[in-house]
């Protein structure tokens, strides 16, 4: 059986998905919901482009995301997937030719080749201390000499990047990385943005090495594309030529990195761009077998294609519990645990908090006193303990690539000295060790087949990326209590939603000003289409975290953080969109 055999028989009669597998065009662009079969069509879409002969030694496939969590998860299918359907074990030439790399890490891997043109330090960027330089508070930390115009200059084009400015960064690009350059690098020290913003600016100041990408890189597959922002999508421009293939694949309805840049309608924008075709994949497999779930996920994005006037097939019932306060809130989330887990010996079941707060803490305090085992994950990327944990890992680590040559004795080393390093009685600290140590195991068994420097960069690329969090999964725990944002890209057999309250899910904030169709104050209307789109993106990213069935809990009394001002008692908004009751 041919490669096009066997990809017709695995999609069977998918028709979206053959489409693009299949198509001549060298422009598409994908809108995949979760649970649609995004990453095992890009599998296939790359088995039939080597397959076929469209990709010539030497030129390779690059497969780019925004998280360093979807970048592993590639990895990890393209080792399993495709020596399958390429009837071959996955050898060496044929690993080689395909890249993957989160953003930062292909910026990395270019500037370690050709950076030495704009700055010598750039010949060893890998030493280099990476940094957040929209926060004033890390130059003291790193001791770093930058007077405080300088400081204030990068950290409004921190700012001014994610809120999608894209007249002040243009306007800016060339003295933000003048100030890197001349200022920054002989510190021994790099931003995070300027990995981007230098390799950008090498692209355009050295014509032959950006044709040189161009052609290098022959196809190009970009995952998670709804987050992309405005230096990332500055750097595609600079990858592509006339004769790239191009695909972009990602869900406008998960875009909940908005506050950290992602450009709006960035699918549409790109459409318009690099004149792509675009394809909807249209069949939802990880809900087939459950009619309720299926139900809900169209409904959902229904409302969110049209908030004003949705199309519902027929309303769905949502598995909902009404508590009269917060204690009682958290009783019932034990008891659901306990009704669950008893039922099975292996799934596992994840509780969703949008933040951690008042509310949070009381639950945690009862499933401390009842003795139930979970693994606490309520860490956000801008928890102060968990950007510092990754921080002094990528420090250290940088420390023992000096002492000697990388291997898993290293690892183990580093490993014990930065857990000694740490407080045992923080318990974002004692869950990140756990992940450390699952991250560093793994990394010598499932990714035995990478070079020496491709694991260096996955290191790296992981404490830079803050990404410790993508082995959630791992754990032996069947009980995780995590953030939504923390858990985009992961799974579980069974998700909670509490604190389904309006303030808090929507947030305080936003749903004050979206507008939201229901018993809010305010009155919807298309100005505030924006403000529910973006939350109702963190729903739906929420209960699509389910493989079986999502439950939805409530109090009537919901208190802020500090305790002094009681909310509306009023349920989330979410629960009275159109197509969705309660029982």
């Amino acid at each position: 059986m041919n490669v096009s055999d066997k990809i017709k028989q695995l999609h069977g009669n998918d028709e979206a998905q053959l489409e693009f597998i299949f198509s001549d065009n060298r422009r598409i662009i994908v809108e995949s919901p979760a649970g649609y079969g995004k990453t095992k069509v890009m599998i296939s879409k790359i088995a039939y482009l080597i397959a076929s002969g469209k990709l010539p030694n030497p030129k390779k496939i690059l497969a780019l995301t925004f998280s360093v969590n979807a970048s592993y998860k590639i990895k990890k299918e393209v080792v399993q997937e495709l020596p399958n359907l390429l009837d071959e074990s996955l050898n060496k030439e044929v690993y080689d030719k395909i890249q993957v790399s989160n953003y930062h890490g292909l910026c990395r891997r270019i500037l370690k080749r050709y950076g030495f043109r704009l700055s010598s330090y750039l010949r060893n960027v890998d030493t280099l201390i990476t940094f957040n330089d929209g926060d004033t508070r890390e130059y003291k930390r790193l001791s770093v000499v930058l007077n405080s115009e300088k400081q204030s200059f990068l950290a409004q084009f921190n700012s001014e990047v994610k809120n999608c400015n894209s007249e002040f960064v243009k306007t800016n690009f060339n003295r933000y990385n003048e100030i890197v350059q001349d200022d920054l690098l002989r510190q021994k020290v790099i931003p995070f943005n300027s990995l981007i913003t230098l390799t950008v600016k090498l692209l355009k100041e050295y014509p032959r090495i950006k044709l040189f990408y161009q052609s290098y890189f022959k196809s190009i597959f970009i995952d998670e594309f709804q987050d992309t922002n405005l230096l990332s999508y500055g750097l595609i421009k600079y990858l592509i030529d006339e004769n790239t293939y191009v695909y972009l694949l990602g869900d406008s309805l998960q875009r909940i990195y908005g506050f950290i840049g992602a450009i709006p309608n960035v699918l549409q924008k790109a459409k318009v761009d690099f004149q792509m075709e675009f394809i909807t994949l249209s069949k939802n497999y990880r809900f087939k077998d459950n009619p309720e779930m299926l139900q809900l996920d169209n409904n959902i994005r229904a409302n969110a294609l049209n908030p004003i006037s949705p199309l519902i097939d027929s309303p769905v019932s949502l598995k909902f519990s009404h508590l009269d306060n917060q204690e009682l809130e958290g009783e019932y989330l034990i008891s659901q645990c306990k009704d669950l887990l008893s039922n099975n010996d292996t799934d596992k079941i994840s509780i969703l908090f949008r933040s951690r707060g008042f509310n949070t803490n009381i639950v945690i305090t009862q499933f401390d006193d009842s003795g139930l085992p979970y693994f606490y994950a309520l860490f956000s990327d801008e928890e102060a303990d968990y950007k510092k944990y990754h921080f002094d890992a990528a420090k250290l680590f940088i420390e023992y690539l000096g002492k000697g040559k990388f291997s898993k004795r290293l690892c183990s080393k580093f490993y014990k000295e930065l857990v000694g390093q740490t407080d045992s009685n923080n318990p974002t600290h004692n869950s990140l060790n756990v992940l450390l140590n699952i991250f560093l195991k793994q990394l010598f068994i499932e990714n035995y087949h990478m070079e020496e420097e491709d694991k260096i960069i996955l290191v790296k690329e992981t404490f830079e990326g803050l990404g410790l969090k993508q082995y959630i999964e791992f754990v032996d725990s069947r009980i995780i209590l995590t953030t939504i944002h923390g858990a985009k890209g992961l799974e579980w057999e069974y998700v909670i939603i509490p604190d389904m309250e309006q303030n808090s899910l929507p947030s305080y904030f936003s749903c004050r000003d979206c507008g939201f169709k229901s018993n809010c104050d305010y009155t919807y209307n298309e100005l505030n289409q924006d403000k529910l789109l973006d939350e109702l993106s963190v729903f739906y990213v929420a209960f699509t975290r389910a493989r079986k069935q999502v439950y939805f809990s409530a109090s009537k009394k919901s208190y802020s953080p500090n305790g002094d001002r009681e909310f509306k008692n009023n349920l989330s908004c979410f629960l009275s969109l159109d197509g969705i009751t309660l029982p």
